[in-house]
């Protein structure tokens, strides 16, 4: 029978391949989920894996929904293969071993693990953060496992919007992938900004960056479409929020409860409006280079519908205002 690791070297090509196969795919994170259950014995269905627990800047969900973030097909195929691209990009100069700092393992840090597969621990090195106790200690025995402890620098538990790093200046990649759609209820915009502040300017982001938009849909064309990454005909996006290092090294807000960023009103014009049945926040995210998840491709990226509207009124004003604390979100607010 073969180890663990000899299964994970079965598993990770079909994710880390350029072509998308989903059956090829669906199979191979099948059998990923299966590989880590039996690793780590994580049992989904009690109530302390399900629990989340609230922080001052979002929820850090519980370690039965971060192992379930596997089951999104496009997010765990394109982050691995976005955290490959930039590792590869920093090997290319010379770079060894390439210093991976991965705030939110999870229970099974799932997004490095297919990595192992194709670099030593002498050209990757890693530092895991997570602040619940029960992932922590989970991803831990899945490296214990698998073998693979020698590519651990450290495991820190640690809540990642709070935590100072030491040596900071030797990270290379920093993996922050604490989101939900809509960029709601999880802490990604405060760790972003806690850890970009501390490292070197030419460290790269996982994701690079994050996106929203205020759109303008027609509801049944975009959900009764066929085709799942399907736009509709007359939708209109404009861009309200963006997450990436150079936005969050201008962030301030270490130590406040609550904070809010600059509003911003977009007004929609009558024939933006025309054919266009709701008003919705949309996401995209790009990994890295050129892995995107773009419109539905991913859970992250499935329009948070805000309301309906009547295509036939003038125009429409509307404030945003992205707010970070115990519930991050956006602010939509239509203007009488």
């Amino acid at each position: 029978m073969k180890n663990y690791l000899e299964r994970l070297q079965d598993i990770a090509p079909a994710i880390l391949s350029e072509d998308i196969n989903y059956f090829e795919l669906s199979n191979a994170l099948k059998s990923y989920k299966e590989l880590l259950l039996e690793i780590s014995n994580l049992e989904y269905e009690t109530e302390e894996n399900r629990d989340n627990i609230a922080l001052p800047h979002g929820l850090a969900i519980g370690p039965t929904w971060a192992a379930r973030c596997l089951d999104d097909m496009m997010r765990t195929k394109k982050f691995v293969r976005g955290i490959n691209l930039a590792i590869s990009k920093i090997k290319s100069k010379n770079k060894e071993p390439v210093q991976i700092l991965y705030c939110g393992s999870g229970p099974f840090a799932t997004l490095v693990l297919p990595l192992l597969t194709l670099y030593t621990s002498e050209e990757i090195q890693l530092t895991l953060v997570e602040v619940n106790p029960i992932s922590f200690a989970h991803v831990k025995n899945v490296f214990k496992s698998l073998g693979a402890e020698a590519y651990l620098k450290n495991v820190i538990l640690e809540d990642a919007t709070k935590i100072n790093l030491e040596n900071s200046h030797e990270i290379d990649v920093v993996i922050i992938e604490c989101l939900q759609h809509a960029l709601a209820r999880e802490p990604q915009v405060a760790i972003t900004a806690n850890v970009m502040k501390q490292c070197r300017g030419d460290v790269s982001l996982i994701p690079e960056e994050v996106s929203l938009q205020l759109s303008l849909l027609n509801h049944k064309e975009e959900f009764d479409n066929n085709s799942i990454i399907f736009n509709s005909s007359s939708r209109v996006d404009k861009k309200v929020f963006s997450l990436n290092k150079r936005e969050a090294l201008q962030y301030n807000f270490n130590g406040v409860e609550s904070y809010f960023f600059p509003k911003k009103e977009v007004c929609f014009t009558h024939s933006e409006l025309k054919n266009n049945t709701a008003l919705a926040v949309t996401t995209t995210i790009k990994i890295f280079d050129n892995e995107v998840l773009t419109n539905k491709e991913s859970g992250l990226t499935i329009p948070y519908i805000f309301c309906e509207i009547d295509d036939k009124q003038e125009a429409l004003s509307v404030n945003t205002q992205y707010e970070v604390g115990l519930n991050p979100k956006l602010i939509v607010s239509i203007k009488k």
